[in-house]
């Protein structure tokens, strides 16, 4: 951790947020948000499966969530549940009223524009979830090769390329008066692989 602040510090990339990789230490990915200087916590909030029924999924995850929001409040730091391919809160209406829930002004969405496209379309998400949206992620998704190649591939295109439309998500976007970070989540790559990434992240934006 010391590590990445001195690189952040160093570079003037700011780290905007952080990570929980287990939902039962809420406190300690707030400690590290604060250690960074970012302002959220990314969360999976449960997980379907076959071992616990979807309703007790539902209660024993938003306890756990309800239980880190007075030290989230005190220090100022977001707790943002990412929609992700974890085969549960697979609707905005659901999604909004888990939220809803929570009833903290520090809790809010992580809109993954991409996770959606399997299933749905992000556009009519982004009005369901509204003022709940705090942060973006970004990367694409090809409805094509997901029916074609599988369902993983269908993530296996760049941004702008795959089947989400963008001009109607922008739209949606502007509706809500969103303002605030989009993070492009991609593979890694040298500067001639970023360079591409953040003109695609600027013409899906409109921000060129």
């Amino acid at each position: 951790p010391e590590e990445l602040k001195e690189a952040s510090e160093a570079s003037g990339l700011p780290i905007h947020g952080v990570v929980n990789g287990s939902v039962n230490d809420i406190q300690g990915a707030v400690d590290r948000a604060l250690l960074y200087g970012s302002n959220s916590v990314l969360l999976v909030a449960g997980r379907g499966g076959d071992n616990k029924s979807y309703a007790d999924n539902y209660k024993e995850k938003q306890l756990l969530i309800r239980r880190a929001i007075p030290y989230a409040e005190e220090k100022k730091i977001l707790l943002l549940v990412e929609n992700v391919w974890n085969n549960f809160l697979l609707s905005p209406l659901e999604m909004a009223r888990y939220l809803d829930e929570l009833d903290s002004p520090m809790v809010g969405a992580y809109f993954d524009i991409g996770n959606v496209v399997r299933f749905a379309w992000p556009e009519h998400w982004i009005p369901v979830l509204g003022k709940h949206i705090k942060k973006l992620d970004v990367k694409e998704y090809s409805r094509d090769k997901q029916n074609n190649e599988g369902l993983w591939k269908g993530f296996n295109v760049d941004i702008g390329d795959g089947s989400i439309d963008w001009a109607a998500v922008r739209k949606e976007l502007k509706v809500i008066n969103y303002s605030g970070w989009a993070t492009a989540e991609v593979g890694a790559g040298g500067r001639e692989h970023l360079a591409d990434v953040a003109a695609r992240m600027d013409k899906v934006l409109d921000l060129a």
